[in-house]
């Protein structure tokens, strides 16, 4: 047990971050922006330089106070925070299934699959949270951008193909609740 760990906020890239967890930690505090993102105890592994380009990305000021924001404006702030965290991710390994990032490669025992761009997603998404029982509306938030029009019937098709795509039953449907990527 290492001191302070416990004390450590949320880490975007492996807890996960939502858009209403962000709006929450954003709205709750009266602070700047740059303040509140470096903050370890709100948001762990946020350096100085990541931070720079989120609020820049965002186009947003480091001095302005976050309880300002508009729903728009985190939106924003999130979709960049999930963009950069994208970039230095590392490679995903759950069970027998690796997946790269930043290669846009995933495999399962060893044999390469042919995903699809969405179905790419879908898997990193999964593979983000093992385990952890993802809702339809967690799915089409990452998978479809703000505005764009999400369509239940086709996360399901995308679903369907990548347990297809998968093999043997990786991805469990938690009646009522959503899915999950088994560990």
């Amino acid at each position: 047990e290492m001191p302070g760990l416990a004390e450590l906020g949320i880490d975007p890239i492996t807890d996960g971050l939502s858009r209403a967890e962000l709006r929450r930690i954003v709205l709750g505090r009266s602070r700047q922006l740059k303040a509140l993102l470096l903050d370890q105890h709100v948001l762990a592994g946020i350096g100085n330089i990541y931070c720079d380009e989120i609020l820049h990305a965002a186009r947003l000021r480091p001095d302005r106070l976050s309880s300002t924001l508009t729903g728009q404006e985190i939106t924003r702030l999130h979709a960049q925070i999930r963009r950069v965290q994208d970039q230095g991710a590392p490679t995903l390994k759950v069970n027998d299934l690796v997946l790269d990032p930043v290669a846009h490669s995933a495999s399962r025992a060893g044999v390469a699959l042919d995903l699809s761009r969405q179905e790419f997603r879908l898997l990193e998404t999964f593979m983000r949270r093992p385990g952890s029982i993802l809702s339809q509306n967690d799915l089409l938030e990452r998978l479809y951008p703000l505005g764009a029009e999400r369509d239940w019937n086709a996360l399901e098709v995308q679903v369907s193909r990548l347990r297809r795509k998968l093999g043997a039953p990786a991805i469990t449907t938690v009646r009522g609740l959503g899915y999950r990527l088994e560990r």
